[in-house]
């Protein structure tokens, strides 16, 4: 029965088939490696450690929104085309004499093609929604760096003025030249997160490594033996920020 159904569709009937099939699924595949970039970036952006920012975010989804017209324009170009042909077929196998309208095969064959019409399109639809949300928070982690470095900026300001006389005692110049100092590394792209002990966060520090570890050292011996904490290790600290900085 499907060799004899195969057999009666015309030739430009099977082409337009096979086109529209090929075309189909190799739009699923594309748009499974749009996914599949989307899903990166914002596996990127959980790290915060996105160089590309959001301009790599924009252009997949000016990419992905003209593949996505695209592929709703040919679509909507072939489909009346290919039923056109099949009516066609259709018609030319009905006996003159048989007054019986013999249902035709493009019902059955639209409800299957709509079916897999959708998955791509469904596909296309999720990966804009997560490159719009990763580009977004892009946007926001650049305007945050923006903002912790003009608040940085200030505070070398005060720190070159009048240096480390500014702080009460050693122990907060040193808990605070530490804290910047993690500041400045977030905003030169190391990456940071809040639930991290100061030494998980030097294990993942390689820029300036040495200068850094010495000053989780600092750290901890302000935080948890502040009385042992000298002017010289205030000092020491002090030239410390400054190499992670950039200054030296």
């Amino acid at each position: 029965m499907l060799g004899a159904e195969f057999n009666n569709k015309s030739g430009s009937e099977r082409i337009l088939e096979l086109f529209l099939t090929l075309f189909i699924f190799g739009y699923i595949f594309i748009a499974m490696l749009f996914l599949l970039l989307a899903i990166l970036n914002m596996e990127k952006i959980k790290g915060r450690h996105s160089k590309a920012g959001p301009l790599g975010n924009i252009i997949l989804i000016v990419v992905s929104s003209l593949m996505l017209a695209t592929y709703f324009l040919v679509i909507i170009k072939l489909l009346p085309h290919l039923g056109r042909v099949k009516e066609i077929a259709n018609t030319s196998q009905i006996p003159p004499q048989n007054p019986l309208v013999i249902p035709s095969t493009f019902t059955r064959k639209g409800t299957e093609l709509g079916l897999a019409f959708y998955v791509p399109v469904i596909i296309f639809m999720i990966a804009l929604f997560l490159l719009s949300v990763s580009a977004s928070k892009s946007i926001s982690t650049i305007a945050e760096k923006r903002r912790i470095k003009k608040e940085l900026q200030k505070f070398d300001a005060s720190l070159e003025e009048r240096g480390i006389d500014m702080f009460s005692n050693p122990r907060e110049a040193v808990i605070e030249l530490y804290k910047k100092a993690v500041l400045w590394l977030e905003v030169l792209g190391i990456p940071y997160r809040e639930s991290w002990t100061h030494w998980e966060h030097a294990s993942k520090v390689t820029y300036k490594r040495k200068a850094y570890v010495e000053l989780a050292k600092l750290f901890e011996k302000a935080k948890y033996a502040p009385e042992k904490v000298t002017i010289n290790d205030a000092e020491r600290a002090y030239k410390l920020y400054m190499v992670i900085k950039g200054e030296e």
